[in-house]
């Protein structure tokens, strides 16, 4: 196996873990809700949420502020967990 394809699985992992525990958390979430939930690092989720944001999964919700300085996220599709989207 190459490392490029490696890496790709490994980022493919993370973002589905992302994923899932954004639906887990429901309502709305921070980026440091999901660094607790998953245990991945920030820098590894910033990336996950952005690619998420690009496919139409999550959005930011600005009509809830975080507190503090942190964007607050919302799952933006109907399905209910990872496995019901083609991610």
């Amino acid at each position: 196996m190459s490392t490029h394809s490696s890496l790709a699985e490994i980022r493919y992992v993370n973002q589905r873990a992302a994923l899932d525990a954004c639906y887990a958390l429901g309502d709305t979430f921070t980026l440091k809700d999901l660094v607790e939930a998953t245990g991945l690092s920030r820098p590894t989720l910033t990336q996950s949420l952005r690619a998420m944001e690009q496919a139409g999964l999550v959005r930011s919700d600005t009509t809830r502020p975080a507190s503090g300085s942190g964007v607050r996220w919302r799952c933006s599709t109907p399905c209910r967990s990872s496995t019901d989207c083609s991610w």
